[in-house]
């Protein structure tokens, strides 16, 4: 089987699992006030570097050879917009704004609000997604190898701007920090599409590493006190996000696993998406309800932990009785195929 014809690589799944997870737990340690802050936010550079490799991986192929840029915009937006629908639902349930999720639905970011997407936070990350996937299937016929290089080499030189003004990279999801944002995609992405064309060329480097080592590293890094880097400014997260990560993707590429982990690699992988869209807005209305019952030590941690659960639990639901029934229709009646492309 070819580079090409390959879909699924089982480690990614698995460590896009991981990433999600992290980012659910951050965003409660944060909007909660649990620990110290940590570098779990790694993960978004992380999953643009994955989709940099998935979509190039599922895709320029056939982007070359005669697929439309409106069938591949259809394929995303049936793959994403599903689940992102639901989580707009949860934020109106739990009161955001009718304005608000409109912005959301239609994918307008506000540039007066807190954040980009008031209704759903990490909405910013998904828009850069699509955005940087319609870029990608526009430029195909001119992205040779060299202009690729270049991209990245640009790219890397508007990150080391971003690293220097900012003490992190959790930026991107307001309107005062989005062109940092825009940086850190910019660089990311086409890391993981040189990636997939690397290893396509059969230039990627033959080294076995077990995938529990890999996601081990992984959550060594993302793990890391604020603390110890803030005297950096950004520059350790760009060393992360230009260097650590995307040699993870090439480690995790050619790593092997079990298969009792490769079944749980692949839930992780099917449950990281509707982990990621859907947790935001009940973290939020929570954290106000953990404020108002007084909750704080042990009490917070114990309900925090029950909480993450209760979010993975409920995205496995809604991925199975929701998101794969109507992206399989979806996929029938307007592109015409079975559902079998489950690239991020």
């Amino acid at each position: 089987m070819t580079v090409a014809q390959h879909k699924h690589v089982a480690s990614l799944d698995g460590l896009r699992g991981l990433a999600a997870l992290g980012i659910v737990i951050g965003h409660t340690c944060g909007l909660w006030g649990i620990g110290r802050q940590t570098h779990l936010y790694i993960a978004v550079p992380f999953f643009f570097t994955l989709s940099g490799y998935v979509i190039a991986r599922s895709y320029e192929h056939r982007l070359s050879t005669g697929m439309s840029l409106k069938r591949f915009a259809a394929i995303r937006l049936i793959r994403l917009y599903p689940m992102l629908f639901m989580s707009l639902i949860i934020s109106a349930i739990i009161g955001f704004s009718f304005i608000e999720v409109g912005m959301g639905l239609f994918f307008i970011p506000s540039l007066t609000a807190a954040a980009l997407f008031p209704s759903n936070g990490p909405q910013w990350s998904l828009f850069m997604e699509l955005l940087g996937n319609a870029v990608h299937a526009i430029i195909m016929p001119i992205l040779t190898d060299a202009v690729l290089v270049t991209i990245i080499a640009l790219a890397f030189v508007a990150a080391l701007f971003t690293a220097h003004n900012n003490a992190n990279f959790l930026i991107g999801w307001s309107a005062a920090n989005f062109f940092g944002g825009v940086s850190i995609f910019a660089l990311t992405y086409p890391i993981g599409i040189l990636i997939f064309r690397l290893e396509k060329a059969g230039r990627l480097p033959e080294i076995k590493v077990p995938l529990l080592l890999i996601a081990g590293g992984y959550v060594l890094f993302s793990a890391l006190p604020q603390t110890w880097t803030d005297p950096f400014r950004a520059y350790p997260d760009l060393l992360v996000s230009s260097i650590v990560l995307p040699l993870i993707v090439v480690f995790a590429i050619r790593a092997t696993a079990p298969a009792w982990l490769a079944r749980w690699c692949k839930v992780g992988g099917d449950l990281s998406y509707p982990v990621y869209i859907i947790h935001h807005p009940i973290l939020v209305v929570l954290g106000v309800f953990v404020a108002k019952q007084g909750l704080a030590g042990i009490e917070k941690r114990i309900f925090a932990l029950a909480v993450i659960f209760a979010i993975c639990a409920g995205a496995y639901a809604l991925l199975k009785l929701y998101d794969e029934p109507i992206r399989k229709m979806l996929s029938a009646r307007l592109l015409h195929r079975k559902l079998t492309d489950q690239s991020l």
